[in-house]
């Protein structure tokens, strides 16, 4: 094996078990770290029992705390009940209070936690944490001075803050942060000539703790509260102006990114490698592949004939964009079909699917009926299978917002009439039109939340909500679907442009990895949070099982090469053939007493063979089947030479000659006409 070749199984290799150990970590952990919002308010309100564990104990504190007296537990109460004012539905849990007295020394602390908030209300909370001067508005209200904040208290829960204050004769240090579903609130009060035996910043993080091992970190909180025609899984989904500028998560993610992508691309070049080397006969033996390919050959490579005018052909496209909508629906767990809300997810996920799946589908039957290529339009479910696997996993997993893979196939068309070059644009069509699409609306949503901030009647602030929602299930299904178009599979973009250039793939890939990482995986979370996270370990499962699929199919070859003694395919077929035989006969090139039928199989590998092309078109290599430019003299991917000429026919020496960089004929500098490339490969 080439040197190369064994760097690139020794990376791919190491960064495998780099992997393991990873995950390892991640699957001992029992948290998760990233529940819905949905699964967060089951788990709150079937299992009160869980929230007990979010309360300041006596063991917390230094000796000589003890419980608070219940007279000055009931006015620490009501101090702490302010902040319920503005919430429906919420009460003060957990509340504990412990008290120091030695001499002048006098402590006391006390904790407690607001529960539930719902998902607007902690809109709401967290607009009001990270605003100073509601935080001066109710250090004003406590009637205090000497004003200070405590900064690192915006370092707690998903949204906080803290400030102290001198009130009467006490030195108060109140904070409070959101953490998930629940408010802390934190008030400790010393005597401003005593030293605190205890930070509270230090007591408001083991609480912070507690609260994690129960409700997870949350860092995937939605980014706007679920309106009237917003469904809850659009608020997962991020506008321009919602993404992340934090260098830890943009470092994060493009770590990851690179971590999944590199390995993915390495496996894709060794799969093809082994798939041209072994002529794919043996994959196609495998029964689910032949069964797909049978089913679906008519419409990969369809004849353009006027189908029939049944009702099933009219009523078929229909049915399945409905029938994509209605499984995309099931993505969101709070669907409720028969709402306002559910009947606006399921038009949505309809029409974005129905734009992603046939706008680009429309030009390109446009641009074949300029080539005056056959082809229709009949949208068939070829995708439905991605489709399925893509919402069961998003279930299975709890995965928010989820995946959104898989879209409606409608062109059928004769691939065979296709030259290279207008394949490779109907593939750079649709792709441009998907990105296009995605990319406009997706900006358009910055107008939308520009909107909603302003105070417009309800009807139309819910109509715009509706509108952005839309936007954005669009740029959703649009990343995701593009992400799978560049993964370098059969027929895709990103098969050409690996084709072409391998280092630009890869950086494609990975970029493009990277903003669906930073989007739609992990918008919020640093390296060590998104470990934990369902969503990346749901990629990375993927990716791993895809390599390790690969390394099998690789072993699996050679060691069949190796007990069968094949090395190449002529060296196997020479195999058979006496030494005594193998003498050259005259100048054909070919063995002088080789069987007739296997002469004619090994004519083509023995004999080179005259090619003709286009100026300016490509070729395939003989040797490894990738495409390269007709007039290249030496494959760039396995380093066959060729033997090149720029031919024509002169029209004034009535014959066929060599002709110039210029287009002229070489013998008489006249004009040339049918100016072709003839490529020869030189034998090994």
């Amino acid at each position: 094996m080439p040197a190369s070749g064994i760097r690139k199984h020794t990376l791919t290799i190491f960064i495998l078990i780099l992997w393991l150990i990873i995950l390892s970590q991640i699957y001992s952990s029992p948290v998760n770290a990233f529940p819905s919002n949905h699964t967060q308010n089951e788990t709150i309100q079937q299992s009160q029992d869980d929230l007990s564990s979010i309360r300041l104990t006596q063991a917390d504190l230094p000796e000589g705390f003890t419980p608070l007296p219940e007279n000055q537990m009931a006015m620490m109460t009501r101090m702490m009940e302010g902040i319920l004012s503005s919430l429906e539905g919420a009460s003060l849990i957990n509340l504990s209070g412990f008290s120091l007295a030695e001499g002048d020394d006098v402590q006391i602390v006390v904790s407690g936690v607001i529960h539930p908030l719902s998902q607007a209300e902690k809109f709401q909370v967290d607009a009001q944490l990270k605003n100073p001067a509601a935080m001066q508005d109710l250090a004003e209200n406590m009637g205090g001075e000497n004003f200070v904040e405590i900064p690192d208290a915006k370092d707690l829960g998903n949204a906080g803050f803290g400030f102290s204050l001198v009130v009467s004769q006490f030195q108060i240090d109140y904070i409070v942060i959101r953490r998930s579903e629940i408010l802390i609130e934190l008030t400790y009060l010393y005597r401003p000539e005593q030293e605190p035996r205890v930070k509270a910043l230090g007591i408001m993080a083991v609480l912070d703790q507690r609260a994690i091992a129960v409700l997870g970190t949350d860092q995937q909180a939605a980014f706007r509260p679920a309106g009237l025609l917003a469904p809850e899984i659009t608020t997962y989904i991020p506008t321009p102006a919602d993404l992340s500028t934090d260098p830890a998560v943009i470092g994060s993610n493009l770590f990851l990114a690179a971590m999944m992508m590199v390995p993915f691309a390495i496996a894709t070049e060794l799969l093809t490698r082994t798939l041209i080397r072994h002529d794919k006969g043996w994959f196609g033996k495998i029964s689910a592949f032949r069964i797909i390919t049978e089913k679906f050959a008519g419409d990969a490579q369809g004849t353009g004939e006027r189908p029939r005018k049944t009702l099933l052909a009219f009523i078929q496209p229909f049915a399945v964009i409905l029938l994509y909508g209605l499984v995309f629906s099931l993505l969101d767990r709070t669907w409720k079909p028969l709402t306002l809300t559910g009947v606006m997810l399921f038009i949505s996920m309809t029409a974005a699917y129905g734009m992603v799946g046939l706008l680009d589908d429309l030009l390109q039957w446009t641009r074949l009926r300029h080539w005056r290529i056959p082809a229709r339009l009949s949208v068939m479910p070829t995708n439905f299978m991605l489709s399925a696997i893509s919402v069961a996993a998003t279930r299975i997993f709890r995965l928010t917002p989820g995946l959104m893979f898989g879209t409606p196939k409608a062109l059928t068309m004769d691939k065979t009439a296709l030259t290279d070059v207008q394949r490779k644009k109907l593939l750079t069509l649709s792709t441009s039109t998907i990105v296009g699409l995605g990319i406009i609306l997706w900006c358009f949503t910055l107008l939308t939340s520009w909107l909603q901030r302003l105070a417009l009647p309800l009807p139309l602030w819910h109509l715009t909500g509706g509108v952005e929602a839309f936007c954005l299930i669009v740029f959703a299904v649009s990343l995701e679907n593009i992400f799978i178009q560049f993964l370098g599979f059969q027929d895709s973009v990103g098969e050409v442009l690996r084709k072409k250039n391998r280092i630009l793939w890869l950086a494609v890939l990975v970029f493009l990895t990277f903003i669906l990482y930073h989007s739609l995986i992990n918008p919020r979370g640093e390296l060590a949070d998104a470990l934990k996270s369902g969503n990346v370990q749901v990629f990375f499962a993927a990716t791993m099982a895809y390599i390790l699929f690969v390394l099998g199919i690789w072993l699996f070859n050679r060691s069949r090469n190796r007990k069968q003694g094949i090395k190449t395919p002529l060296q196997a077929d020479l195999g058979s053939i006496p030494e005594s035989h193998l003498e050259c006969g005259g100048g054909t090139g070919m063995p002088a007493a080789v069987p007739e039928t296997l002469a004619h199989q090994l004519a083509d590998r023995v004999m080179p063979v005259v090619s003709i092309y286009t100026p300016g078109g490509e070729k395939h290599c003989p040797a490894c089947s990738y495409e390269i430019k007709a007039e290249a003299r030496i494959c760039r991917f396995c380093r066959k030479q060729f033997e090149i000429h720029l031919r024509g026919y002169c029209l004034h020496d009535h014959q066929v000659v060599n002709v110039t960089d210029r287009g002229l004929c070489l013998l008489c500098g006249g004009a040339v006409e049918d100016i072709h490339v003839e490529s020869k490969p030189i034998a090994d």
